[in-house]
């Protein structure tokens, strides 16, 4: 017993020299999937007032009516609401306020990273779910620091007079922010898509490059410009957007294509011999060489398709993102496989 209490001993003496015991267990935060929902920029449940130019889809889950001021000619999607009358005419499909609701509950379920705030002002965060109590943003700047997903929490209201600066790969369409009541949006700009219990309030002129999704409540606007989010890393919250001829914005689109060869048949082929074309309205790069490791591109709303340029003995299946439509700030893979058909006799240059 003696001998089995001093093994005891020693291996958690080794442990606590080597932190193992007592070890922090970090949460990584992982996106809540919008569903339906994703295409809006704006979602509210009993009305939308004041005016504003918005990027994407408009939708309130009551009738018409209940959206003042803004029309068709500022949204550069489609207006919807449940009796589908004017200022737009689609009828709200059930899926975008339930699709919102679970986008909602995953956020809730995901274990904290830490908590923090409620003053956010100089703070600079790296990935991971955060609980910010009372959030306020009061005039100051807020880094996120990046690639990947950050969740804030906000146990009650959020207010903020101040911005986030996006640095190191972080972007917008990885932004969350979970209100459980009133989200208040003043100062100049603000980032990432907001789920919010009772409402979100824009001041005056605020740019907001994200979503505006009201559980309950109202979406208020004063001449406010929501966009994207944006999928391309900024080390601003100024991210690039284009506009079209009638002065709505539209933002960025990424499209990741990966290339891989399979050379079971004798083939000498690798990614790079494959020339890869992209179809689009302001592709960042409409031709270059495969990789199997992936190319971002990025694009703006629309249609778009991918094609190569082919080799002799190979044959190709494409994956469903490889065509079709992309919304802003969505991100979708198109992966293209070759395959040998027969030994190839010359080699490749």
């Amino acid at each position: 017993m003696k001998k089995i209490n001093k093994v005891s001993i020693i291996i958690l003496s080794i442990m606590l020299i080597l932190g193992i015991a007592g070890a922090t267990i970090v949460f990584a935060a992982t996106d809540p999937g919008l569903g339906a929902s994703a295409t809006f920029s704006i979602v509210a449940q009993t009305a939308i007032t004041g005016t504003g130019t918005i990027s994407g889809n408009v939708g309130i889950n009551s009738t018409g009516a209940g959206i003042s001021t803004l029309t068709a000619g500022d949204v550069g999607g489609t207006i919807y609401s449940t009796d589908g009358m004017s200022p737009g005419l689609a009828t709200l499909d059930s899926a975008v306020q339930t699709n919102l609701s679970t986008a909602n509950d995953n956020i809730t379920a995901q274990g904290s990273t830490a908590s923090i705030g409620p003053a956010l002002d100089g703070l600079a965060l790296t990935t991971g779910v955060y609980d910010i109590g009372a959030g306020r943003l009061n005039g100051g700047v807020l880094t996120l620091d990046g690639p990947g997903v950050y969740i804030l929490r906000a146990s009650s209201d959020l207010i903020s007079s101040g911005s986030i600066n996006l640095i190191n790969g972080a972007r917008a369409c990885d932004v969350y922010w979970k209100v459980n009541t009133l989200a208040t949006i003043n100062g100049s700009s603000f980032v990432g898509t907001i789920i919010a219990g009772t409402g979100v309030h824009f001041g005056s002129g605020v740019v907001l490059n994200g979503r505006a999704l009201a559980l309950g409540g109202d979406v208020t606007l004063i001449n406010n410009t929501i966009s994207g989010p944006t999928c391309v890393p900024s080390t601003s919250t100024s991210s690039a957007s284009s506009s079209s001829s009638d002065g709505r914005v539209f933002s960025t689109a990424t499209l990741r294509v990966v290339k891989l060869v399979i050379n079971d048949n004798g083939g000498l082929a690798i990614p790079s011999n494959f020339m890869i074309n992209i179809a689009g309205t302001n592709v960042s790069s409409s031709s270059f060489a495969g990789s199997a490791s992936g190319v971002d591109v990025t694009l703006n709303t629309g249609s778009y398709e991918v094609t190569e340029i082919n080799l002799p003995g190979y044959s190709q299946s494409s994956s469903v993102g490889c065509s079709g439509t992309i919304v802003n700030g969505e991100t979708k893979t198109c992966t293209i496989i070759k395959m040998i058909l027969h030994q190839l006799l010359p080699a490749l240059p």
